[in-house]
Formats: C-alpha cells, structure tokens, sequence
C-alpha cells in the first residue's frame, strides 16, 4: 500500500520569469510504501500550485496514487544580472555593465 511521497532529487529550474511555464526536468520522486519497500518515480505525477502571472515564492504540489509532496520556487521580473534580458546571465552582461559604469552616455542600459 502507497504510504509517502518524498522528493528525491529536485527539479532542474526552480527560478522562473514571469510568463514561464513549468520545468520539471530532473525531478525524482520516490513512492514509499507501507511494507518498507520504494519506487523511484520520474513520470506519471501530477503538479498543480504553479503560477508565473507576478513576482513571488511558488509552492509547487506534486501528487501521485493520492500522496503529495511539494517544493518552493522563485518567479521574479527579470533575472538579476541579466542586461540583455536573454535569460542567461553571461559574460556579455557583464561586459555591458562594465561598459556602462566605465562610460554611462555611450553605453546606457536598457
């Protein structure tokens, strides 16, 4: 008999920008059940909880045979250090800021 569900290994992507979709890549559950034994899950759950419409912390519930378990995840405005907004903070968003302290009215940011 199914009698927990715990996470195993986390989702990949837990920080979202608004507009993203879920990304649960990498998640490994395990089905405990009641005489000792465990299944470990990749597929087949079910998550619910998750919205990216503002900026806040998400509680993602993920059930499967009835059992929940859930983790937290970050949605935010933008991605801190990410100039160009490609979603990816990289060596040219560093070059750009160093462009923009080094020289302001030739190198504005966006």
């Amino acid at each position: 008999v199914p009698q927990s569900l715990q996470i195993v290994t986390p989702a990949k992507k837990d920080i979202y920008i608004i507009g993203d979709e879920l990304n649960t890549t990498g998640l490994e559950l395990k089905l405990n059940y009641s005489d000792g034994s465990a299944d470990l899950l990749k597929t087949g759950y079910e998550t619910e909880g998750f919205c990216s419409d503002i900026e806040a912390e998400v509680t993602v519930t993920v059930t499967y045979q009835g059992l929940s378990t859930s983790y937290l995840v970050q949605v935010l405005e933008y991605l801190p250090g990410d100039i160009d907004l490609n979603l990816v903070v990289d060596k040219e968003d560093v070059m750009q800021l160093l462009w923009h302290v080094s020289f302001p009215d030739m190198f504005p940011l966006m």
